[in-house]
């Protein structure tokens, strides 16, 4: 913990809580990387395994412990200005009504607020 923390006078629950936490983000740091590297040689043979059912006109394998099933799921793209700027067109709203009709889209979109903590290791100074 860094000294400025010190100064405060904080419960010792919070400081055991405080490194457990750190403890538990380095290990979920070096495990996430190692899991990273399992991803990227994984889809090498996820695409070939694709391509391979694609070709063949294989919709269903079966392995141990199951079946690799090959599916295409087709998904709209988000709105975006532009797309209802031209959907508006389409339809023949005059340019005030486009307009009005964009702003109030975009100005009154549902938000939503998540609080999160994140961790911010301390940078190595260059020489």
């Amino acid at each position: 913990m860094s000294e400025d923390s010190e100064a405060v006078n904080v419960s010792q629950k919070f400081r055991t809580c405080v490194q457990q936490f750190v403890e538990l983000d380095d290990k979920i740091k070096s495990s996430n990387k190692a899991i990273s590297e399992l991803k990227k040689v994984r889809d090498t043979h996820k695409q070939y395994i694709l391509d391979y059912m694609e070709d063949q006109d294989i919709d269903e394998l079966n392995v141990s412990g199951g079946k690799l099933i090959r599916r295409k799921a087709c998904t709209k793209v988000p709105l975006n200005k532009e797309y209802i700027e031209h959907a508006c067109t389409q339809i023949g709203l005059r340019p005030e009504e486009m307009e009005s009709m964009i702003m109030a889209c975009f100005d009154n979109r549902t938000t939503r607020t998540r609080t999160d903590l994140s961790r911010r290791s301390n940078r190595k100074k260059k020489s």
